[in-house]
């Protein structure tokens, strides 16, 4: 028998025991981390998203209210009817929610129809896909009602301001004309 078993059996404590260990070094202090984040604001709300090293996003380190919180306010923000359509526009929060399970929270947009202001006039434009503007859809008074008052609050002169000026919209244009309803907008063309 070796002479440490025979100091074990006996009783007595070795200075190798757990009972005689000391830490080498006394324990770090954990200071807080400050973890990098960014602010993403989606119609008025605020939220600060955590970032990763490389500074892309850190969505797996939100809590589960908070990332619900923060799809809603981007399923409202982009009128968005489904899953399908907010991969489209954030697929790593697809990926999120999916992973943490948290679809069943998400409330989606019924909207067939969106708000937009020309000229003190408001419009419910009709919608297609993922917040595009459906012109086929609107009838010919509509169209020529939303396409004057465009034209009166950008103080377009001409075609060619529609398609290339402030408030550029080739596909309206290219709708009225196809329509053969340019010929029924009132120019601004004495505003210089």
């Amino acid at each position: 028998m070796l002479r440490t078993e025979k100091a074990m059996l006996s009783g007595a404590v070795s200075r190798f025991s757990p009972a005689n260990l000391r830490p080498l070094r006394e324990p770090l202090i954990e200071l807080p981390v400050k973890k990098r984040t960014r602010i993403e604001i989606f119609d008025g709300i605020k939220f600060q998203i955590p970032l990763c090293a490389n500074g892309s996003r850190d969505l797996a380190h939100m809590s589960d209210e908070d990332l619900v919180d923060y799809a809603q306010a981007k399923v409202d923000h982009f009128n968005l009817r489904n899953r399908t359509e907010l991969e489209e526009v954030d697929p790593s929060l697809v990926k999120e929610l999916r992973d943490a399970d948290l679809f069943y929270q998400i409330e989606w947009v019924n909207a067939k129809t969106r708000k937009e202001t020309f000229d003190g006039i408001e419009f419910d434009v009709p919608l297609r896909g993922i917040n595009m503007r459906d012109l086929k859809a609107m009838d010919n008074v509509f169209i020529l009602r939303y396409a004057q008052a465009k034209v009166n609050h950008f103080r377009m002169r001409s075609t060619h301001d529609m398609q290339k000026g402030e408030g550029k919209d080739k596909v309206l244009e290219e709708e009225l004309r196809r329509r053969d309803l340019l010929k029924e907008i009132k120019w601004n063309r004495n505003d210089l």
